[in-house]
């Protein structure tokens, strides 16, 4: 309905407007039910005053009232001026909400059916004026019982509490100013982060103060205190009041304090632990403020796929000089330190946002060695008991931007050294005295590159190794990208071993592991003996080539196939080792190849242990003397050497030569051959490795010699005659080599010893050899044979289930000396092989 009157200096309005069961369609969308709405007003204007009053105004929706204001516009001099006071306004969030939710048109987001807002908003009180000077306001909000959720990001907010007052203040001098007072609290507030939802509260906020025109701060004030944040807490308060607008001068006092907050909600469980840190911010002028920050952890554990990285309790002090632009768009924190327990370090850090960059350059870190042991993971030093200390530092800076795309991208560039570290572990038996490391890196988004040199000398080595490692330096590059990694240009050297090397190592990121080939190259060359060990010293010429072929699965438990090729050759080499032996003129060229599973270290193909392996020429041995040379193998082998002498005591080995295949779980010698007391002796030889279980060890041997000079051996040159010579053959075979289960082993003996040519006095010892205290009767019917004119044309040692079994043809001295004949093989002995083992 309408009512009005007019005069000639008036007219007065009263209106009512009430829309039921309202229904619009927009666009396409179909017909929407709207809901019923009222309004009222009552409105006078007065021509003589230029005055429009609107002295009520209220808006309802479903009877429910959202707004009672009154309003007065005057013009006076072409300047039009107005009050606004708003009675009362209220709004239901809930009831809003759900009007939301029921609306179907293109305009409205469908992402609005996610949100739900609940409680009450009450802005009562609130004005707005605009005069001469300019727009001034008032506003007054209070909430009750508010609550916000938003199901698509899984944010929620309950129980709020609000009151916030901002009201504008007229200046002639500094223009118009804002003042503001804010209380809000909250039972409850859950956000996401990855995939988890952070539940924290409740918390409260408390500000107030003044901004300039121009939203600069003037007087500020604030407290939070926010509960239950990861099981932690976060108090912030400070206050801010300007001193000099024009100088942009002020007093700032802040402190953030955050108490035993869990990490790992922050990291998706990558980082566990908890955090406290205390954060002051003290200054007179953006461009000269102090930072100071304390930090301080329990024990941090990062983990792995399969173990945890360690970081021991430690404090941490961070200061910082601080300078921000008036626009805050410029940060530059120079000159900065940070010092803890494993190191220190100088920093400056910058962050524009325009264009939205972070630079970060160090200066000066130094670590604290002996603090790096405590944070590998344990599995890494299990079994082992090692020592590192000495010094690291490191220099340089990054600077990180995001793309045009909204990725992140950085560029950066450091040196890492340390000098004279010890690294000690007394479980390995090394005691590296003196380590030096040299790097430089840089640093791109999709690739990194290196270079280092390493310098080490050790006094003492693992055991098995027994000697000390020289002043040894080794050097290289790397680069790695999001496919692959490389080591390059790698090269070592030993000079007091007249040692060098090259090296290289070649990766690839697949879809399910990793393959790695490391390719190392050595050689000595030595014009002087090199003393490597005590007593062990080298001459000549010793290269080696080694090559490394791995998969590494992600799956640990998967199968990790390698190979492992190369080859060793010798050159006029001389070894020497204290009185033992020395070995003159030693020339080798061996190559070799093996495929094996690095998870269980089993070797591939595995050989089949239900028949001990065969030598491969046994057939073939003649006396080298009747036929002068070996016979040709079918397999033409891959690998051979020769020595010119081997000094071993008293006796010279000379001669010497071999033909090797080495590789694919075999060791075989098919050709073997050299000069001994005046005779020759040659075999082969073959051991099957089998998956490299000692119980699946099979192993054969066949060797002859051929006029030996026995009376030449220390230990029977006065038992025998002078040029006294042994003639005979050999075989053996075998499965099976484990100490544990050596009667087992003993029994799958197989093998046999035939002696072709031996004098009759040599025999004679052999047999007492063979049963020096006399109690053996068959051993003993044979030795008085021999005194009763019979001699011994061929002996035979049969090893077979655990027992050596002797026999011999015996031969007449002269027709007419003997009264009585013998079987053509006597039978004389059965011995354990476990007697020959012992050592007592």
């Amino acid at each position: 309905g309408l009512q009005g009157r007019a005069t000639v200096d008036s007219i007065d309005l009263r209106a009512r407007l009430t829309l039921t069961q309202n229904r619009l369609q927009w666009g396409r969308a179909a017909m929407q039910q709207l809901p019923s709405l009222q309004t009222e007003a009552q409105a006078q204007y007065a021509f003589e005053a230029s005055l429009l009053a609107v002295p009520r105004f209220t808006l309802s929706l479903d009877e429910r009232e959202l707004l009672a204001a009154r309003y007065a516009m005057r013009t006076q001099d072409s300047t039009t001026t107005f009050d606004l006071n708003v009675d009362r306004g209220r709004l239901d969030c809930d009831y809003l909400t759900r009007l939301l939710h029921s609306l179907r048109f293109d305009f409205i987001s469908p992402a609005l059916q996610s949100l739900y807002v609940s409680g009450t908003l009450d802005f009562s009180g609130s004005e707005l004026h605009q005069a001469a000077a300019g727009l001034r306001y008032k506003l007054d909000l209070r909430g009750e019982n508010l609550g916000y959720r938003d199901s698509a990001l899984g944010l929620q907010i309950d129980s709020s509490q609000v009151q916030i007052s901002l009201q504008t203040a007229m200046e002639d001098s500094a223009g118009a100013g804002v003042a503001f007072d804010c209380d809000l609290s909250f039972a409850k507030f859950d956000f996401p982060i990855d995939t988890v939802a952070m539940h924290t509260g409740p918390g409260t906020l408390r500000a107030n103060g003044r901004l300039t025109a121009d939203n600069s701060p003037e007087d500020l004030y604030w407290d939070l205190n926010w509960r239950n944040i990861a099981g932690g807490s976060l108090q912030s308060h400070g206050t801010f009041k300007s001193t000099n607008v024009a100088a942009s001068a002020f007093l700032l006092n802040m402190n953030v304090d955050a108490h035993e907050i869990e990490l790992s909600p922050f990291t998706a469980d990558t980082l566990q632990g908890k955090v406290s840190a205390a954060v002051a911010v003290n200054g007179r002028q953006w461009d000269n403020l102090q930072l100071t920050c304390t930090l301080q952890h329990d024990t941090l554990f990062y983990l792995l796929e399969e173990d945890r990285m360690r970081f021991l309790p430690y404090h941490w002090t961070i200061d910082s000089k601080l300078a921000i632009t008036k626009k805050i768009t410029d940060w530059l924190f120079a000159p900065g330190s940070l010092q803890g327990e494993p190191g220190s370090a100088n920093f400056t850090a910058r962050y524009q946002t325009e264009p939205g960059v972070f630079r970060f350059d160090l200066i000066n870190a130094a670590l604290d060695l002996s603090h790096v042991l405590g944070m590998l993971p344990p599995s890494y030093l299990e079994g082992l008991n090692p020592r590192l200390a000495g010094l690291s530092t490191a220099n340089g800076w990054m600077n990180f931007q995001f793309s045009s795309m909204g990725e992140l991208e950085y560029t950066g560039k450091f040196t890492v050294n340390s000098d004279k570290a010890i690294f000690t572990d007394d479980s390995l038996g090394i005691y590296a005295d003196w380590l030096e490391l040299k790097s430089d890196w840089d640093l791109l988004t999709n690739k990194t590159t290196g270079n280092y040199r390493v310098s080490m000398l050790a006094s003492r080595m693992p055991d098995y190794i027994r000697l000390p490692l020289p002043r040894t330096v080794a050097d290289g590059k790397i680069e790695i990208d999001e496919e692959a990694f490389i080591i390059k240009e790698g090269s070592f050297t030993a000079p007091a071993w007249h040692l060098s090397g090259s090296y290289r190592v070649d990766g690839k990121f697949l879809q399910e592991g990793m393959q790695v080939q490391t390719l190392v190259n050595t050689d000595m060359n030595a014009p002087e003996f090199v003393s490597l060990d005590r007593g062990l010293s080298l001459q000549g010429r010793l290269a080696t080539r080694l090559v490394i072929e791995q998969f590494l699965p992600d799956d640990e438990t998967a199968a990790q196939p390698a190979r492992i090729s190369g080859t060793v050759r010798a050159s006029q080499l001389e070894v020497m080792m204290d009185s033992l032996f020395v070995m003159h003129d030693l020339n080798a060229d061996v190559t070799f190849a093996q495929d094996f599973d690095f998870l269980t270290m089993t070797l591939l193909p595995a050989q089949p242990v239900s028949q001990p392996a065969l030598a491969n020429a046994g057939e073939a041995l003649l006396l080298f003397d009747v036929l002068g040379e070996l016979p040709n193998h079918s397999l033409t082998p891959a690998s051979q050497l020769s020595i010119a002498k081997l000094q071993v005591g008293d006796y010279d080995l000379t001669d010497v030569s071999a033909k090797l295949n080495l590789g694919q779980s075999r060791f075989d010698i098919p050709q073997l051959r050299m000069n001994f007391l005046g005779g020759n002796m040659m075999g082969n030889v073959l051991v099957g490795f089998g998956d490299g279980d000692p119980d699946h060890l099979t192993y054969s041997m066949a060797l002859q010699a051929s006029s030996i000079d026995v009376s030449r051996l220390r230990r029977l040159s006065t038992q025998v005659e002078k040029g006294a010579k042994l003639s005979g053959d050999f075989y053996l075979s075998g499965i099976g080599a484990a100490p544990n289960k050596l009667d087992e082993v003993l029994n799958n003996l197989t093998g046999q010893l035939n002696i072709t040519k031996i004098e009759k006095k040599t025999a004679t010892n052999l047999l007492e050899a063979l049963d020096p205290n006399g109690t053996e009767a068959g051993i003993q019917r044979v030795r008085f044979l021999l005194k009763t004119g019979w001699n011994v044309k061929s002996m035979t040692f049969e090893i077979k289930n655990g027992f050596i079994y002797a026999s011999l043809a015996p031969i007449k001295t002269k027709p007419w000396s003997a009264l009585f004949n013998l079987p053509a093989t006597l039978d004389f002995a059965r011995l354990p092989v476990r007697y020959f083992m012992t050592t007592e």
